[in-house]
């Protein structure tokens, strides 16, 4: 709808502060056999949870977890199954989850 206008003002600004584009080998996929534990929000207009699938791709050993309703930096995003989820990841142990549920989004009514 607004096409790129969220990227704004990018990689114009690039050109302005006389810096270089780096060239598609910057751009190429990231490939690592670290583990890795990629966590998105469902309602994450910025980095969408396919973002994170196509990024996994080049992580074989990854773990994506995904947290229904939470956007991008959001509070619903740190939920006590989730932080308990990081902290198995740390631990080196298998996480015992992958989905996070959370209620449904509720909107204040409009005051007349």
């Amino acid at each position: 709808m607004v096409g790129s206008l969220i990227d704004f003002p990018f990689p114009e600004v690039c050109a302005a502060w006389g810096r270089p584009d780096l060239g598609s080998t910057f751009r190429s996929p990231v490939k690592s056999s670290l583990p890795v534990l990629f966590i998105s929000g469902t309602l994450d207009g910025r980095t969408p949870v396919s973002n994170a699938e196509e990024t996994r791709k080049g992580f074989p050993n990854s773990v994506h977890l995904i947290v229904d309703q939470a956007g991008h930096v959001d509070a619903s995003m740190f939920k006590p199954k989730t932080i308990e989820v990081m902290l198995e990841f740390l631990k080196g142990l298998s996480v015992s989850t992958t989905r996070v549920a959370s209620p449904p989004l509720e909107f204040p009514p409009l005051s007349p």
